[in-house]
């Protein structure tokens, strides 16, 4: 079975109910296994209030898989931001976190922003 990783951008496009997203997102919960970086998951409570946010994350929790950072995921996402950075690219560490998720654990990543992710080896999945 497929297995996607959803950046934090598509769960935020999600809980606006913003289509094609939304329908899309919601096919693939269905037919796929899904999961969010628990960076993501962090990112996208930030513009929450605590109401909304606890039922927002116990609604996501029945839906998708949380990946945590372990040391395999902390030495890439180390290498990607020294790599990238030694060609003049400056990429947030936390974007490096989700890519070095998404490469590790197999994941393809469901982005909008592709700009983020440039590393050659990540299949993307783009709106």
């Amino acid at each position: 079975m497929k297995q996607y990783l959803i950046d934090t951008d598509i769960l935020i496009d999600y809980y606006k109910g913003k289509d094609p997203v939304r329908s899309e997102l919601l096919q693939l919960f269905q037919t796929s296994e899904c999961a969010v970086s628990i960076i993501s998951y962090a990112e996208f409570g930030v513009g929450l209030n605590e109401q909304v946010r606890q039922k927002v994350y116990d609604t996501l929790q029945q839906l998708i898989y949380i990946e945590y950072i372990d040391f395999e995921i902390a030495e890439k996402a180390a290498e990607y931001r020294r790599v990238y950075k030694s060609k003049g690219h400056n990429l947030d560490l936390l974007d490096m976190f989700i890519a070095a998720t998404a490469v590790t654990k197999e994941y393809t990543l469901v982005t909008r922003n592709v700009k983020d992710y440039p590393m050659p080896e990540i299949e993307l999945y783009t709106f």
